[in-house]
């Protein structure tokens, strides 16, 4: 299947990443239809032009690239295996790619299973967050060699700034798993840190001062050198997701018959 700006896109999963990264894909003039099991989390797009559809599978239907960026590993799973999920759903050669931060053996099993329908499904998940997603930034860790995913690279290139390939189905879940377990021990250390010194008052303040100005802290909040004391997790890695991560190497997927 050749892709061009003349290609449907079908965008499942229209929260706090899906929504900007499916505006940014409109915006670059490619025909867009929405499924979120909330609509009024689609209103937006919908408002700018999206199309939508009551269910993934009519969203797929007529799509030639679909967009998946759900919650967890159990979501992606049913969205894609279920009796009437995308596998079957979609049309033959399209291409199925999942953003959501899942499971290695997941991906690996929805790729195998496109294959055999003749579709075309690979992983990849986005780092970045909320601030990534709007301002069109994100970097994808794609589970697929740098040629199996150039049809779709523009489409791609729409809310990114950069492009990692892992070359292999599943691949870039690991990659990304790796990433999230570096960025959890981080918070438990600085967590740690935070409470070390939170018995003497005075000293607290003056650790709260130094590390406002680290490197870390300025990052996240551009502009501005917010107190570790009142820093936010931001929504792409809250505790929730935290336990998602430690826990994603023990999921076994299942597929329906």
């Amino acid at each position: 299947m050749h892709i061009t700006r003349n290609s449907k896109v079908a965008f499942v999963g229209t929260g706090i990443m899906g929504a900007p990264i499916a505006g940014h894909i409109m915006d670059a003039g490619y025909d867009v239809t929405v499924y979120n099991r909330t609509r009024s989390k689609a209103e937006d797009l919908l408002a700018r032009g999206a199309h939508w559809a009551d269910s993934p599978a009519k969203a797929a239907k007529d799509a030639d690239v679909v967009f998946t960026m759900v919650g967890y590993p159990t979501d992606v799973e049913d969205v894609y295996l279920a009796k009437d999920g995308l596998i079957r759903a979609a049309r033959r050669g399209a291409y199925l790619i999942d953003l959501t931060t899942s499971s290695p053996q997941l991906a690996r099993d929805i790729h195998d299973a496109a294959e055999v329908e003749d579709k075309h499904a690979f992983d990849c998940p986005v780092t970045g967050g909320d601030a990534g997603a709007i301002a069109g930034t994100l970097t994808l860790i794609v589970g697929a060699t740098e040629e199996d995913a150039a049809p779709v690279l523009p489409i791609l290139q729409t809310f990114s700034d950069k492009v990692f390939y892992m070359g292999g189905a599943g691949k870039g879940q690991t990659a990304k798993l790796c990433n999230q377990v570096s960025l959890a021990s981080c918070m438990v250390g600085y967590a740690d840190a935070m409470a070390s010194p939170s018995r003497e008052v005075s000293t607290w303040h003056r650790c709260s001062r130094w590390w406002a100005r680290a490197w870390v802290a300025r990052s996240r909040s551009p502009g501005s050198r917010p107190s570790p004391s009142r820093a936010t997790i931001v929504p792409d890695f809250s505790p929730s997701t935290f336990a998602r991560t430690s826990g994603l190497r023990f999921s076994r997927p299942r597929i329906s018959t």
